[in-house]
Protein backbone atom coordinates (compact mmCIF):
# COMPACT_ATOMS: atom_id res chain seq x y z
CA UNK A 1 0.00 0.00 0.00
CA UNK A 2 3.03 2.32 -0.04
CA UNK A 3 2.06 3.59 -3.48
CA UNK A 4 -1.30 4.66 -2.08
CA UNK A 5 0.08 7.57 -0.07
CA UNK A 6 -0.28 9.98 -2.97
CA UNK A 7 -3.40 8.33 -4.37
CA UNK A 8 -5.52 7.79 -1.30
CA UNK A 9 -8.93 7.98 -2.95
CA UNK A 10 -7.98 5.98 -6.02
CA UNK A 11 -6.45 3.20 -3.94
CA UNK A 12 -9.41 3.26 -1.61
CA UNK A 13 -11.73 2.45 -4.48
CA UNK A 14 -9.43 -0.27 -5.80
CA UNK A 15 -9.19 -1.86 -2.36
CA UNK A 16 -12.93 -1.74 -1.92
CA UNK A 17 -13.59 -3.39 -5.27
CA UNK A 18 -11.20 -6.18 -4.40
CA UNK A 19 -12.79 -6.78 -1.02
CA UNK A 20 -16.28 -6.51 -2.48
CA UNK A 21 -15.54 -9.29 -4.94
CA UNK A 22 -14.75 -11.62 -2.04
CA UNK A 23 -18.14 -11.09 -0.36
CA UNK A 24 -21.55 -12.49 -1.08
CA UNK A 25 -22.71 -9.12 -2.35
CA UNK A 26 -23.04 -8.55 -6.06
CA UNK A 27 -22.03 -5.31 -7.74
CA UNK A 28 -21.73 -6.06 -11.43
CA UNK A 29 -19.58 -3.50 -13.28
CA UNK A 30 -22.23 -3.40 -16.01
CA UNK A 31 -25.51 -4.23 -14.22
CA UNK A 32 -25.08 -3.11 -10.60
CA UNK A 33 -27.64 -2.86 -9.13
CA UNK A 34 -27.31 0.63 -7.67
CA UNK A 35 -28.26 0.84 -4.01
CA UNK A 36 -27.13 -2.64 -3.00
CA UNK A 37 -25.11 -2.39 0.22
CA UNK A 38 -22.58 -4.66 1.93
CA UNK A 39 -20.73 -4.69 5.24
CA UNK A 40 -16.96 -4.96 4.57
CA UNK A 41 -13.78 -4.95 6.66
CA UNK A 42 -10.89 -3.13 4.97
CA UNK A 43 -8.21 -3.67 7.63
CA UNK A 44 -5.30 -2.71 7.60
CA UNK A 45 -6.21 0.29 5.40
CA UNK A 46 -8.88 1.18 7.95
CA UNK A 47 -9.10 0.29 11.60
CA UNK A 48 -10.16 -3.30 12.22
CA UNK A 49 -13.79 -2.29 12.10
CA UNK A 50 -16.29 -3.11 9.37
CA UNK A 51 -17.98 -0.33 7.40
CA UNK A 52 -20.81 -0.04 4.94
CA UNK A 53 -20.19 0.06 1.19
CA UNK A 54 -22.79 0.71 -1.52
CA UNK A 55 -22.90 -0.35 -5.16
CA UNK A 56 -23.27 2.89 -7.10
CA UNK A 57 -22.80 4.25 -10.59
CA UNK A 58 -19.57 5.85 -11.66
CA UNK A 59 -21.64 8.87 -12.71
CA UNK A 60 -23.02 9.32 -9.19
CA UNK A 61 -19.57 8.89 -7.59
CA UNK A 62 -18.06 11.53 -9.85
CA UNK A 63 -20.93 13.95 -9.23
CA UNK A 64 -20.98 13.38 -5.47
CA UNK A 65 -17.22 13.93 -5.15
CA UNK A 66 -17.07 16.79 -7.68
CA UNK A 67 -14.76 14.67 -9.83
CA UNK A 68 -12.37 13.61 -7.05
CA UNK A 69 -13.48 9.95 -7.00
CA UNK A 70 -14.24 7.45 -9.77
CA UNK A 71 -14.47 3.71 -10.35
CA UNK A 72 -10.96 2.32 -10.74
CA UNK A 73 -12.12 0.29 -13.73
CA UNK A 74 -12.66 2.97 -16.36
CA UNK A 75 -14.98 0.62 -18.26
CA UNK A 76 -17.25 0.03 -15.26
CA UNK A 77 -20.67 1.61 -14.94
CA UNK A 78 -20.97 0.44 -11.32
CA UNK A 79 -18.54 -0.10 -8.44
CA UNK A 80 -18.44 -0.13 -4.65
CA UNK A 81 -18.24 3.15 -2.72
CA UNK A 82 -17.37 2.85 0.97
CA UNK A 83 -19.05 4.97 3.60
CA UNK A 84 -15.93 6.67 4.98
CA UNK A 85 -15.01 8.09 1.57
CA UNK A 86 -18.53 8.99 0.49
CA UNK A 87 -19.44 10.64 3.79
CA UNK A 88 -16.14 11.98 5.17
CA UNK A 89 -13.63 11.95 2.27
CA UNK A 90 -11.41 9.68 4.38
CA UNK A 91 -9.53 7.10 2.31
CA UNK A 92 -7.27 4.26 3.47
CA UNK A 93 -4.45 5.23 5.80
CA UNK A 94 -0.76 4.38 5.52
CA UNK A 95 1.12 3.33 7.53
CA UNK A 96 -1.49 3.91 10.28
CA UNK A 97 -5.02 2.78 9.36
CA UNK A 98 -7.77 5.33 8.86
CA UNK A 99 -10.65 5.40 11.35
CA UNK A 100 -14.14 4.05 10.81
CA UNK A 101 -16.69 6.32 12.46
CA UNK A 102 -19.73 5.06 14.33
CA UNK A 103 -22.26 6.08 11.69
CA UNK A 104 -20.35 4.14 9.01
CA UNK A 105 -19.62 1.07 11.14
CA UNK A 106 -21.65 -2.08 10.56
CA UNK A 107 -22.08 -5.65 11.74
CA UNK A 108 -20.65 -6.55 15.13
CA UNK A 109 -18.55 -3.36 15.04
CA UNK A 110 -21.59 -1.11 14.99
CA UNK A 111 -22.92 0.48 18.18
CA UNK A 112 -26.45 0.06 16.88
CA UNK A 113 -28.36 -2.62 15.05
CA UNK A 114 -29.20 -1.65 11.48
CA UNK A 115 -32.41 -3.06 10.13
CA UNK A 116 -33.24 -2.42 6.52
CA UNK A 117 -36.26 -0.07 6.57
CA UNK A 118 -39.35 -1.41 4.82
CA UNK A 119 -39.37 1.76 2.72
CA UNK A 120 -36.05 0.69 1.15
CA UNK A 121 -37.65 -2.28 -0.61
CA UNK A 122 -39.83 0.06 -2.68
CA UNK A 123 -37.00 2.29 -3.90
CA UNK A 124 -35.99 1.62 -7.52
CA UNK A 125 -32.25 1.54 -8.36
CA UNK A 126 -32.39 4.90 -10.15
CA UNK A 127 -33.06 6.58 -6.81
CA UNK A 128 -29.43 5.99 -5.86
CA UNK A 129 -28.00 7.66 -8.96
CA UNK A 130 -30.32 10.52 -9.94
CA UNK A 131 -29.66 12.30 -13.20
CA UNK A 132 -31.45 15.50 -12.23
CA UNK A 133 -33.94 15.18 -15.08
CA UNK A 134 -36.56 13.35 -13.00
CA UNK A 135 -38.15 15.84 -10.65
CA UNK A 136 -40.24 12.99 -9.24
CA UNK A 137 -37.07 11.82 -7.43
CA UNK A 138 -38.09 13.88 -4.42
CA UNK A 139 -41.48 12.21 -4.11
CA UNK A 140 -40.60 8.71 -5.34
CA UNK A 141 -37.27 8.38 -3.52
CA UNK A 142 -36.64 10.93 -0.75
CA UNK A 143 -40.21 11.19 0.52
CA UNK A 144 -40.74 7.41 0.41
CA UNK A 145 -37.59 6.81 2.47
CA UNK A 146 -38.27 9.69 4.88
CA UNK A 147 -41.95 10.75 4.95
CA UNK A 148 -41.84 14.39 5.97
CA UNK A 149 -44.86 15.89 4.22
CA UNK A 150 -47.25 17.38 6.72
CA UNK A 151 -44.46 18.30 9.13
CA UNK A 152 -43.04 21.78 9.69
CA UNK A 153 -39.83 20.60 8.05
CA UNK A 154 -41.43 19.30 4.85
CA UNK A 155 -39.12 19.65 1.85
CA UNK A 156 -39.50 17.00 -0.84
CA UNK A 157 -42.94 17.71 -2.26
CA UNK A 158 -43.69 21.09 -0.73
CA UNK A 159 -40.63 22.77 -2.15
CA UNK A 160 -38.00 20.70 -3.96
CA UNK A 161 -40.12 19.06 -6.64
CA UNK A 162 -41.85 22.31 -7.52
CA UNK A 163 -38.51 24.11 -7.58
CA UNK A 164 -37.11 21.41 -9.89
CA UNK A 165 -40.10 21.66 -12.23
CA UNK A 166 -39.68 25.41 -12.57
CA UNK A 167 -36.32 24.74 -14.19
CA UNK A 168 -37.91 22.14 -16.47
CA UNK A 169 -40.76 24.39 -17.55
CA UNK A 170 -38.76 27.52 -18.29
CA UNK A 171 -35.22 26.48 -19.17
CA UNK A 172 -35.99 27.02 -22.87
CA UNK A 173 -36.25 30.74 -22.23
CA UNK A 174 -32.65 30.89 -21.05
CA UNK A 175 -29.46 31.00 -23.07
CA UNK A 176 -27.32 27.90 -23.52
CA UNK A 177 -25.21 28.73 -20.48
CA UNK A 178 -28.31 29.16 -18.38
CA UNK A 179 -29.74 25.85 -19.58
CA UNK A 180 -26.50 23.99 -18.87
CA UNK A 181 -26.34 25.55 -15.42
CA UNK A 182 -29.92 24.63 -14.49
CA UNK A 183 -29.41 21.01 -15.58
CA UNK A 184 -26.20 20.73 -13.55
CA UNK A 185 -27.81 22.33 -10.49
CA UNK A 186 -30.85 20.04 -10.52
CA UNK A 187 -28.61 16.98 -10.53
CA UNK A 188 -26.31 18.41 -7.87
CA UNK A 189 -29.22 19.15 -5.52
CA UNK A 190 -30.55 15.59 -5.77
CA UNK A 191 -27.14 13.94 -5.43
CA UNK A 192 -26.51 15.97 -2.27
CA UNK A 193 -29.40 14.12 -0.56
CA UNK A 194 -28.78 10.57 -1.81
CA UNK A 195 -26.84 9.57 1.30
CA UNK A 196 -30.02 10.03 3.35
CA UNK A 197 -31.46 7.01 1.52
CA UNK A 198 -28.90 4.61 3.01
CA UNK A 199 -30.46 1.96 5.31
CA UNK A 200 -28.06 2.76 8.14
CA UNK A 201 -28.91 6.48 8.11
CA UNK A 202 -31.26 7.75 10.80
CA UNK A 203 -32.13 11.39 10.21
CA UNK A 204 -34.87 13.84 11.15
CA UNK A 205 -36.98 15.82 8.70
CA UNK A 206 -35.45 19.03 10.00
CA UNK A 207 -31.95 17.71 9.36
CA UNK A 208 -32.91 16.77 5.79
CA UNK A 209 -34.31 20.24 5.27
CA UNK A 210 -31.10 21.83 6.56
CA UNK A 211 -28.95 19.54 4.39
CA UNK A 212 -31.00 20.53 1.37
CA UNK A 213 -30.82 24.25 2.11
CA UNK A 214 -27.08 24.09 2.76
CA UNK A 215 -26.48 22.30 -0.55
CA UNK A 216 -27.91 25.12 -2.64
CA UNK A 217 -25.05 27.58 -2.29
CA UNK A 218 -22.44 25.00 -3.29
CA UNK A 219 -24.56 23.66 -6.14
CA UNK A 220 -25.17 27.17 -7.49
CA UNK A 221 -21.50 28.12 -7.39
CA UNK A 222 -19.91 24.84 -8.49
CA UNK A 223 -22.42 22.14 -9.46
CA UNK A 224 -19.72 20.02 -11.10
CA UNK A 225 -16.23 20.59 -12.55
CA UNK A 226 -16.65 21.90 -16.06
CA UNK A 227 -20.29 22.93 -15.56
CA UNK A 228 -21.20 26.63 -15.55
CA UNK A 229 -21.30 28.48 -12.24
CA UNK A 230 -24.01 30.93 -11.30
CA UNK A 231 -21.29 33.55 -11.78
CA UNK A 232 -21.16 32.64 -15.50
CA UNK A 233 -24.82 33.45 -16.14
CA UNK A 234 -25.74 36.61 -18.03
CA UNK A 235 -27.53 39.07 -15.75
CA UNK A 236 -30.77 38.68 -17.72
CA UNK A 237 -30.76 34.89 -17.22
CA UNK A 238 -30.03 35.24 -13.53
CA UNK A 239 -32.90 37.66 -12.97
CA UNK A 240 -35.26 35.49 -15.04
CA UNK A 241 -34.46 32.54 -12.79
CA UNK A 242 -34.80 34.59 -9.62
CA UNK A 243 -38.13 36.28 -10.40
CA UNK A 244 -39.67 33.11 -11.85
CA UNK A 245 -38.79 31.19 -8.70
CA UNK A 246 -40.08 34.08 -6.59
CA UNK A 247 -43.43 34.12 -8.40
CA UNK A 248 -43.82 30.36 -8.03
CA UNK A 249 -43.49 30.57 -4.25
CA UNK A 250 -45.16 33.87 -3.48
CA UNK A 251 -46.79 32.52 -0.31
CA UNK A 252 -43.61 30.84 0.90
CA UNK A 253 -41.42 33.89 1.54
CA UNK A 254 -41.04 34.48 5.23
CA UNK A 255 -37.44 33.60 6.07
CA UNK A 256 -34.22 35.13 4.81
CA UNK A 257 -33.71 35.28 1.02
CA UNK A 258 -30.72 37.58 1.12
CA UNK A 259 -28.30 34.66 1.43
CA UNK A 260 -28.85 34.14 -2.29
CA UNK A 261 -27.69 37.67 -2.95
CA UNK A 262 -24.72 37.08 -0.67
CA UNK A 263 -23.72 34.06 -2.75
CA UNK A 264 -23.72 36.19 -5.86
CA UNK A 265 -21.46 38.68 -4.08
CA UNK A 266 -18.77 36.01 -4.26
CA UNK A 267 -18.56 36.31 -8.04
CA UNK A 268 -15.81 38.24 -9.80
CA UNK A 269 -18.38 40.46 -11.48
CA UNK A 270 -21.34 42.03 -9.73
CA UNK A 271 -24.40 40.83 -11.63
CA UNK A 272 -26.66 42.47 -9.08
CA UNK A 273 -25.77 45.98 -10.16
CA UNK A 274 -27.58 45.38 -13.43
CA UNK A 275 -30.98 46.67 -12.27
CA UNK A 276 -32.48 47.16 -15.72
CA UNK A 277 -36.28 47.26 -15.50
CA UNK A 278 -36.18 47.10 -11.70
CA UNK A 279 -36.32 49.61 -8.85
CA UNK A 280 -34.54 49.23 -5.52
CA UNK A 281 -35.81 50.99 -2.38
CA UNK A 282 -34.30 51.09 1.08
CA UNK A 283 -36.83 51.87 3.82
CA UNK A 284 -35.90 52.70 7.41
CA UNK A 285 -38.64 51.28 9.60
CA UNK A 286 -39.31 52.39 13.18
CA UNK A 287 -40.49 49.55 15.41
CA UNK A 288 -42.93 50.91 17.98
CA UNK A 289 -42.62 48.06 20.49
CA UNK A 290 -38.88 47.48 20.26
CA UNK A 291 -37.19 46.73 23.58
CA UNK A 292 -33.42 46.68 23.53
CA UNK A 293 -33.16 43.68 25.82
CA UNK A 294 -35.31 41.60 23.43
CA UNK A 295 -33.16 41.54 20.33
CA UNK A 296 -34.75 40.00 17.27
CA UNK A 297 -33.08 37.15 15.46
CA UNK A 298 -32.01 37.53 11.85
CA UNK A 299 -34.82 35.18 10.84
CA UNK A 300 -37.38 37.35 12.64
CA UNK A 301 -36.06 40.48 10.95
CA UNK A 302 -36.27 38.84 7.54
CA UNK A 303 -39.82 37.75 8.31
CA UNK A 304 -40.61 41.31 9.41
CA UNK A 305 -39.11 42.69 6.19
CA UNK A 306 -41.30 40.45 4.06
CA UNK A 307 -44.39 41.38 6.08
CA UNK A 308 -43.56 45.09 5.75
CA UNK A 309 -43.24 44.80 1.96
CA UNK A 310 -46.54 42.91 1.80
CA UNK A 311 -48.15 45.78 3.72
CA UNK A 312 -46.66 48.32 1.28
CA UNK A 313 -47.98 46.27 -1.64
CA UNK A 314 -51.44 46.26 -0.09
CA UNK A 315 -51.38 49.97 0.67
CA UNK A 316 -49.93 51.05 -2.69
CA UNK A 317 -51.82 48.58 -4.89
CA UNK A 318 -48.76 46.83 -6.27
CA UNK A 319 -50.49 43.54 -7.05
CA UNK A 320 -53.26 45.27 -8.99
CA UNK A 321 -50.60 47.25 -10.87
CA UNK A 322 -48.77 44.12 -12.03
CA UNK A 323 -45.82 44.63 -9.71
CA UNK A 324 -43.70 41.88 -8.16
CA UNK A 325 -41.66 42.59 -5.04
CA UNK A 326 -39.00 41.03 -2.91
CA UNK A 327 -37.89 42.28 0.52
CA UNK A 328 -35.09 41.34 2.87
CA UNK A 329 -33.08 42.57 5.83
CA UNK A 330 -29.47 43.43 4.98
CA UNK A 331 -27.79 44.81 8.09
CA UNK A 332 -25.90 43.60 11.16
CA UNK A 333 -27.12 46.01 13.86
CA UNK A 334 -30.23 45.10 15.82
CA UNK A 335 -32.13 48.13 17.15
CA UNK A 336 -35.49 49.90 16.90
CA UNK A 337 -34.81 51.12 13.35
CA UNK A 338 -34.80 48.32 10.77
CA UNK A 339 -33.47 48.89 7.24
CA UNK A 340 -35.76 46.98 4.87
CA UNK A 341 -34.59 46.61 1.28
CA UNK A 342 -37.30 46.15 -1.35
CA UNK A 343 -36.74 45.25 -5.00
CA UNK A 344 -39.61 45.59 -7.46
CA UNK A 345 -40.19 44.78 -11.13
CA UNK A 346 -43.17 44.33 -13.42
CA UNK A 347 -44.66 40.89 -13.98
CA UNK A 348 -43.67 39.58 -17.39
CA UNK A 349 -40.38 41.44 -17.68
CA UNK A 350 -38.36 38.73 -15.96
CA UNK A 351 -41.05 36.36 -14.68
CA UNK A 352 -41.34 33.70 -17.41
CA UNK A 353 -44.69 32.58 -16.03
CA UNK A 354 -46.39 35.90 -16.82
CA UNK A 355 -47.40 37.60 -20.10
CA UNK A 356 -44.89 39.99 -21.57
CA UNK A 357 -45.33 43.67 -20.73
CA UNK A 358 -44.10 46.76 -22.49
CA UNK A 359 -43.80 50.41 -21.50
CA UNK A 360 -44.36 49.76 -17.82
CA UNK A 361 -44.49 53.10 -15.97
CA UNK A 362 -41.87 52.74 -13.24
CA UNK A 363 -41.88 56.51 -12.71
CA UNK A 364 -45.50 56.42 -11.58
CA UNK A 365 -44.72 53.64 -9.12
CA UNK A 366 -41.75 55.56 -7.69
CA UNK A 367 -43.77 58.76 -7.40
CA UNK A 368 -46.52 57.00 -5.46
CA UNK A 369 -43.99 55.55 -2.99
CA UNK A 370 -42.34 58.95 -2.57
CA UNK A 371 -45.68 60.64 -1.87
CA UNK A 372 -46.73 57.97 0.66
CA UNK A 373 -43.47 58.38 2.59
CA UNK A 374 -43.52 62.19 2.34
CA UNK A 375 -47.10 62.31 3.65
CA UNK A 376 -46.41 59.88 6.49
CA UNK A 377 -48.96 57.38 5.18
CA UNK A 378 -46.89 54.24 5.70
CA UNK A 379 -47.83 53.39 9.27
CA UNK A 380 -49.23 49.94 10.05
CA UNK A 381 -50.28 47.96 13.11
CA UNK A 382 -50.04 44.22 13.62
CA UNK A 383 -47.14 43.51 11.27
CA UNK A 384 -44.95 40.42 11.24
CA UNK A 385 -44.59 37.46 13.58
CA UNK A 386 -44.86 39.67 16.66
CA UNK A 387 -47.89 41.62 15.39
CA UNK A 388 -46.13 44.92 16.02
CA UNK A 389 -46.80 48.46 14.78
CA UNK A 390 -44.24 49.94 12.36
CA UNK A 391 -43.69 53.34 10.75
CA UNK A 392 -41.54 54.35 7.77
CA UNK A 393 -39.12 57.08 8.85
CA UNK A 394 -37.13 57.42 5.64
CA UNK A 395 -36.86 56.03 2.12
CA UNK A 396 -34.03 55.96 -0.38
CA UNK A 397 -34.37 55.18 -4.07
CA UNK A 398 -31.15 53.34 -4.92
CA UNK A 399 -29.04 53.63 -8.07
CA UNK A 400 -27.10 50.41 -7.40
CA UNK A 401 -27.96 47.20 -5.59
CA UNK A 402 -25.87 48.02 -2.51
CA UNK A 403 -27.55 51.45 -2.38
CA UNK A 404 -24.22 53.25 -2.22
CA UNK A 405 -25.70 55.88 -4.53
CA UNK A 406 -29.25 57.21 -4.46
CA UNK A 407 -31.54 59.07 -6.84
CA UNK A 408 -33.50 60.62 -4.00
CA UNK A 409 -34.12 60.42 -0.27
CA UNK A 410 -37.42 61.17 1.41
CA UNK A 411 -38.04 61.64 5.13
CA UNK A 412 -41.45 61.16 6.72
CA UNK A 413 -42.96 63.79 9.02
CA UNK A 414 -43.24 62.98 12.73
CA UNK A 415 -45.66 60.12 13.29
CA UNK A 416 -49.23 61.38 13.46
CA UNK A 417 -50.90 58.49 15.20
CA UNK A 418 -50.44 59.46 18.87
CA UNK A 419 -54.03 60.57 19.07
CA UNK A 420 -56.54 57.82 19.89
CA UNK A 421 -58.75 59.30 17.17
CA UNK A 422 -56.07 58.91 14.51
CA UNK A 423 -57.14 56.36 11.91
CA UNK A 424 -54.56 53.60 11.40
CA UNK A 425 -54.69 51.18 8.49
CA UNK A 426 -53.22 47.70 8.26
CA UNK A 427 -53.54 45.01 5.62
CA UNK A 428 -56.00 42.23 6.48
CA UNK A 429 -54.71 38.87 7.70
CA UNK A 430 -51.07 39.96 7.78
CA UNK A 431 -50.48 39.45 11.49
CA UNK A 432 -48.72 36.09 11.45
CA UNK A 433 -48.26 33.59 14.22
CA UNK A 434 -44.75 32.30 14.78
CA UNK A 435 -45.81 28.92 13.39
CA UNK A 436 -46.51 30.52 10.02
CA UNK A 437 -42.87 31.29 9.45
CA UNK A 438 -41.77 27.77 10.31
CA UNK A 439 -43.75 26.28 7.44
CA UNK A 440 -42.56 28.84 4.90
CA UNK A 441 -38.86 29.14 5.66
CA UNK A 442 -37.46 27.00 2.86
CA UNK A 443 -37.96 29.13 -0.20
CA UNK A 444 -36.78 32.33 1.46
CA UNK A 445 -33.59 30.63 2.62
CA UNK A 446 -32.82 29.11 -0.78
CA UNK A 447 -33.24 32.37 -2.60
CA UNK A 448 -31.10 33.99 0.08
CA UNK A 449 -28.25 31.67 -0.86
CA UNK A 450 -28.99 32.38 -4.51
CA UNK A 451 -28.48 36.11 -3.98
CA UNK A 452 -25.52 35.67 -1.61
CA UNK A 453 -23.68 33.98 -4.49
CA UNK A 454 -23.58 37.22 -6.63
CA UNK A 455 -23.21 40.19 -4.23
CA UNK A 456 -19.75 40.22 -2.39
CA UNK A 457 -18.74 42.85 -4.94
CA UNK A 458 -15.60 42.32 -6.98
CA UNK A 459 -12.98 40.30 -5.09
Amino acid sequence: MAGCQGLVLLCALLWLIFVGDTTAAICSPTLGPAGFEECVNLYPSYSNRSQWATCLTDSYIRQKSKGRHACIDTRATYCWYQCMIETYEIGPGYPAPSPVYDDCACGSDSLRTTQRPSSMSTLPPWCFSPNGQECSWYKQCLEKRHPCEGTQSAYAVTYAEKFCNLYTDYARYLGQTGQNWTNAVRKCLQVALVTTLRPWVTISCEKIRQMAINSHSECYLAPYPGAPSICDLPATDWWKIFWTIKSGFLSSFVESLNGLFDVLKGCQRNVLDNLKDMVKFKFYIERENFKGQNRSTLEELNNLSEAVADAFAWKLGWSDSGIMWYAYYNFTTFNSTVPVEVLITAKGIYNLDSPKVSNFNFTAVIDRVVKAVHDGDLFFTNIGDKCEPIYVKQMRECVDFECKQTNQEVTSPPKKCNSPNQEVTSPPNKCKSSAFGLTNNIMHTILSFFIFLISIAVI
